[in-house]
């Protein structure tokens, strides 16, 4: 919901320290100088389901900034957390 209310204009949003469980990836798809901030290390985005976290297509200028992602590979390969 936030990426959809600032993914035209562009914007930043801040995630504060936690773990943010995600059941499938972030979308990100056609948005334009969005920026996603972080707490440092402490600003968990962490993949229920094996696969991407986020998932970026048709955008100009998306940044992750002090944050860190955890994905697990979908079999015996490896996995990339981000996906463009």
């Amino acid at each position: 919901q936030a990426i959809d209310s600032i993914k035209d204009v562009g914007g930043t949003i801040c995630l504060g320290i936690g773990t943010y469980n995600l059941r499938e990836p972030l979308a990100v798809e056609g948005a334009n100088s969005l920026r996603f901030r972080g707490q440092g290390w402490a600003t968990l985005l962490v993949g229920s389901a094996p696969g991407a976290i986020i998932d970026i297509s048709a955008s100009n200028g998306v940044a992750l900034e002090n944050l860190s992602l955890v994905a697990s590979a979908t079999s015996a390969s490896t996995t990339a957390a981000l996906r463009e």
